[in-house]
């Protein structure tokens, strides 16, 4: 039997809490008999407030036993707190056991000649197991400000819940207290930061054929979901030069659009971030003589988020990059600069005290990096041309002896050369140009 016990009781013979039974007292709780007795199996539960202010059982004899289980306690501001439990100046025996919710209070009775008074012991909230990175920066910020927190504070029921639950309660309601998800949501929004400059790399590669791997330094996987280049007769001529060795006017300018799709995992020490999501990457770009290049890139990204928590939230991303490209020979480089504003906004759930409410986080923030690669260009054993540079796609770097003749710059229209006439050699071993109906032997 379970009896919780808010009224006042006077002037009773005995109040016993028989074995199997269980009694719950409150500050506003008032029992005056002449004998309180409480059984090896009986349970006798306190939930302590700042207006616990006398012992709640007075008796002329008590008789201790069984478990005194510390239900909860609201308004503590000091590190140790000392409650009048029994006032009685006849007490035979002792509680068994002395229970608390959780770790983060520890509880002992102290017995004298005037009764049995409770001594209730706050522990540091960065004791909790199952605390991550975030909720333990929240726990060191609340046991280093808790006794300065106004009892009339909005903050101070949630604090509060902290001593009633189990230590998995606890631990969940401060990680979800924390804006962990906030964390999470800034480092997936760095890896999709550093989506952009492989982007660009793969842009590159893609209108180059250069031998270089898509990058960015993410964490996330990222994948181009397609390629739209504007053609000739537009302003904007496309980068790649007609199909073939020699054929196609190589242009000054050009502009690409790209949209992609991004998809990813992401663990923290908060947990692990779910990412999907898509944009879109515009450039133009210009040739500054035979082998350079340079050109301005702008893009639109958003990515929306799931967590291990009870939250979810999306990110937004504009940015601007600007980008050389230069060839010497075989080695090719090119570097990127890119700036990019993003904009954050986060749900989660927080559930105390039998309630759930929604907590919404909001973040704009800026973020920058520079990258450069580099890579070796190696003659293609089957298809051997001009530098990648000029646009080719299939054309490698650098010509061999038989194609070494004059070649356009990929800053003015291609030049034909004029074929050459055959040389046949004379009897007197001078040689003499001639028409060559058929091929020269």
């Amino acid at each position: 039997m379970a009896l919780a016990f808010t009224g006042s009781a006077v002037a009773i013979g005995t109040f016993t809490v028989a074995n199997g039974g269980s009694l719950l007292l409150a500050a506003d709780s008032a029992i005056s008999a002449s004998s309180y007795m409480q059984a090896p199996g009986g349970t006798l539960g306190v939930y302590l407030s700042p207006e616990w202010t006398a012992a709640p059982i007075s008796a002329t004899s008590a008789s201790l036993s069984g478990t005194l289980a510390v239900q909860g306690a609201s308004g503590l501001r000091s590190r140790t707190t000392t409650y009048d439990l029994v006032s009685s100046t006849d007490i035979d025996g002792a509680f068994t056991d002395v229970t608390t919710p959780n770790r983060l209070l520890s509880a002992g009775v102290i017995y004298d000649a005037d009764g049995a008074s409770l001594v209730l012991t706050r522990n540091a909230t960065t004791s909790l197991a199952g605390l991550n990175a975030s909720g333990r920066s929240l726990a060191a910020g609340i046991d280093l400000n808790y006794a300065r927190l106004s009892l009339a504070s909005p903050l101070s029921p949630v604090i509060d819940s902290f001593y009633s639950g189990t230590d998995a309660q606890v631990a969940t309601l401060i990680n979800q207290m924390s804006g962990a998800p906030l964390a999470q949501a800034k480092s997936a929004g760095g890896a999709m930061f550093g989506t952009l400059n492989g982007q660009i790399s793969q842009q590159l590669a893609a209108t180059r054929d250069l031998p270089l791997a898509p990058g960015g330094g993410s964490a996330l996987l990222s994948y181009a979901g397609g390629q739209v280049s504007l053609e000739a007769p537009s302003p904007w001529a496309g980068l790649a030069g007609a199909p073939g060795d020699g054929g196609g006017a190589a242009p000054t300018s050009g502009v690409w659009l790209r949209p992609f799709g991004s998809w990813g995992s992401l663990s923290t020490g908060d947990g692990t971030v779910s990412s999907s999501g898509g944009g879109v990457l515009g450039g133009v770009e210009r040739a500054f003589g035979d082998d350079a290049r340079g050109g301005a890139v702008f893009s639109y990204q958003t990515a929306d988020l799931s967590f291990t928590m009870p939250a979810a939230g999306s990110i937004d991303q504009w940015t601007g990059s600007l980008y050389v490209e230069r060839q010497w020979g075989p080695l090719y480089a090119n570097l990127f600069g890119t700036y990019g504003h993003q904009a954050y906004d986060l749900n989660r759930s927080i559930a105390y005290a039998g309630s759930v409410r929604t907590a919404r986080s909001a973040y704009a923030g800026n973020a920058g990096a520079v990258v450069g690669r580099w890579a070796t260009i190696m003659p293609s054993p089957h298809r051997a041309g001009s530098s990648p540079m000029r646009g080719s796609p299939m054309r490698r770097w650098p010509p061999t002896p038989s194609s070494s003749a004059a070649r356009a710059s990929s800053i003015s229209p291609r030049r034909r050369t004029p074929p050459t006439p055959c040389s046949r050699r004379s009897g007197s071993g001078s040689s003499s140009p001639s028409a060559c109906p058929a091929a020269c032997p």
